[in-house]
């Protein structure tokens, strides 16, 4: 099942989740070595409910986009799975 949030995510011991003061999350970020590259996918909080989801290949932004937190965290943990399986980051393939 996709985790619907970042507290979800966080179970795994690959995500590395930061906090602030008060206990909410700044960021949550992976890395994935695929085809030879270190592949990074991050999340951040954005404006009201958005969440932010960047997808890094060494140093260059490869995705970026913007969504419900619950929504976010389902693609990140679907690129993670992806990249970890050898596929395309952005198969729809299971």
């Amino acid at each position: 099942m996709a985790p619907g949030s970042v507290a979800e995510l966080a179970r795994d011991v690959s995500w590395q989740v930061t906090t602030g003061v008060g206990g909410q999350w700044i960021t949550a970020e992976t890395a994935v070595r695929h085809d030879g590259q270190e592949w990074r996918i991050g999340l951040t909080p954005a404006r009201g409910d958005i969440t932010a989801l960047i997808l890094w290949s060494g140093d260059k932004v490869v995705d970026h986009v913007r969504g419900t937190e619950a929504a976010m965290c389902a693609r990140a943990q679907r690129w993670r799975d992806n990249l970890e399986a050898g596929r395309d980051w952005q198969s729809t393939a299971s």
